[in-house]
């Protein structure tokens, strides 16, 4: 049935506007199935957007004595509701009639993640009775500006998941202690939640982690990013199981001295903290695939770093290094290299033998030159070496797969020898050279090789 004439049936019985709209999103998308409501299993109510006028007045219709459906709403109904999502809903609190409706909810997706207007408009506040889900257990609260937690959620024994990140916490009740089968939370004694696989607190106001945090043996995932840590617990080392951790955007000046017993550790990940040197113990983290120190004050890199046989991904971007060991050549699974914004004045003869590398920026640095080493790369897709001092380059006939390549900024009197033969070139951007004037030409092979050719002329077909 046609939308116009539901939205007819719904005003000839005194339904505003807002309601319909809500029902509609509900899935009774026609006037039979609107009358038969109350005989179906309802298992999920998706209301998706609208204010909290809007939900207050859905919730009413529903389910008390108002209108069209006076009497007809009956508790089953209610009890039988498993699924209860309410996404980019203007709300300052929860109300409390979504809690006595939804009484025997076994799953609750509460989230406010894309309303940015104003800051009054995420919800600050949960109301006690939340503790009265007591068969709850998936509960998203992401996104908002939530403060604290109510004591009363650690009566939420079936509770599995708690997702609290993106709010301004600066702790988490005691009490979610007393759930057994959380898999995320952070309260003092979480220790004793011995099934926590992953915890994600990341943007919030947290200070410190508790020393209880190494007694999660079963914990893979640990995020807590974007928070006020000034310092890690040594215990943290003890999570032998540890796969992932995320601790940038914080105030770290150091890592714990046994960092390096993290054996399983593939991904860790450090940016825009306090370092000013190299976190010792890093190179014995000898299972690391990602490393990523970005945006710290580290003056140099140890020749340890060779250690890291399984690394495919190195960010050391805007630290302030002035030189790479030479032992970065030993990382052959290399495939990303970022060391752009530091204070290089040349790269290792060494970078040579990254022969999986298929990202390399040095873009922002002092290079003057490059090594020729440079022409083995060739798996390399894309070369970022901007604002720099270079006057020439070695050949790049040889890096047949580079998508892009970029070299304004330079000091360069002609183009790099070779690079008619760069024919998988689709980002090209230089400045005036001789007679040939500046190009910025993105994500375009066609117009790479047209101005190829005009350059080239039958060359760039050879």
């Amino acid at each position: 049935m046609a939308e116009c004439e539901i939205r007819r049936w719904g005003q000839s019985h005194s339904l505003l506007t807002s309601t319909i709209d809500v029902l509609l999103e509900g899935g009774y998308d026609s006037i039979p199935a609107l009358q038969a409501m109350v005989k179906e299993d309802v298992d999920a109510l998706d209301i998706k957007s609208g204010q909290h006028q809007l939900l207050q007045h859905a919730l009413n219709k529903l389910t008390k004595d108002e209108g069209p459906y006076s009497g007809t709403i009956s508790p089953t109904w209610n009890e039988k509701t498993k699924i209860f999502h309410a996404h980019n809903l203007e709300l300052t609190a929860v109300p409390e009639e979504l809690l006595t409706i939804y009484p025997a909810c076994t799953q609750s997706t509460i989230t406010d993640k894309q309303i940015v207007h104003f800051a009054k408009y995420y919800w600050n506040l949960l109301p006690d009775s939340i503790g009265d889900l007591q068969q709850l257990s998936t509960f998203d609260v992401h996104n908002n500006r939530l403060k604290s937690l109510p004591d009363s959620i650690g009566n939420l024994f079936q509770l599995s998941y708690l997702d609290v990140h993106n709010n301004i916490l600066e702790s988490l009740p005691d009490s979610i202690g007393n759930l057994p089968q959380l898999t995320y939370s952070l309260p003092d004694n979480i220790g004793d939640v011995h099934q926590l696989s992953t915890l994600n607190a990341s943007t919030n106001s947290f200070q410190s982690l508790p020393d209880s945090i190494g007694n999660v043996h079963q914990l893979t995932t640990l995020n807590i990013s974007t928070n006020r840590l000034e310092s890690l617990p040594d215990s943290i080392c003890n999570i032998q199981r540890l796969t992932n951790l995320d601790v940038g955007h914080n105030s770290l000046k150091s890592l714990p001295d046994k960092i390096g017993n993290l054996h399983h550790l593939k991904r860790l990940v450090l940016p825009n903290n306090k370092f000013k040197s190299f976190p010792s113990g890093v190179s014995n983290l000898q299972q690391l695939v990602q490393l990523s120190v970005f945006n710290n004050a580290i003056l140099e890199l140890p020749d340890s770093l060779g250690n890291l046989k399984e690394l495919k991904l190195l960010e050391v971007g805007n630290c302030k290094l002035k030189s790479l060991p030479e032992t970065i050549g030993e990382l052959h699974n290399l495939t990303t290299l970022d060391v752009q914004s530091n204070e290089l004045e040349q790269l290792p003869d060494s970078i040579g033998k990254l022969l999986q590398l298929r990202s390399l920026r040095a873009d922002r640095n002092q290079l003057s030159s490059l090594p020729a080493s440079i022409s083995n790369l060739i798996n390399l897709e894309q070369l970022y070496l901007e604002n720099n001092k270079l006057i020439s380059m070695p050949n790049v006939r040889n890096l047949k797969q580079l998508r892009f390549f970029k070299f304004n900024g330079n000091h360069l009197q002609s183009l790099p020898n070779g690079i008619s033969q760069l024919r998988q070139l689709t980002s090209l951007q230089f400045d005036d050279i001789g007679d040939i004037g500046a190009v910025n030409i993105s994500h375009s092979e066609n117009e790479v090789a047209k101005l190829f050719n005009k350059l080239f002329g039958y060359h760039y077909d050879q």
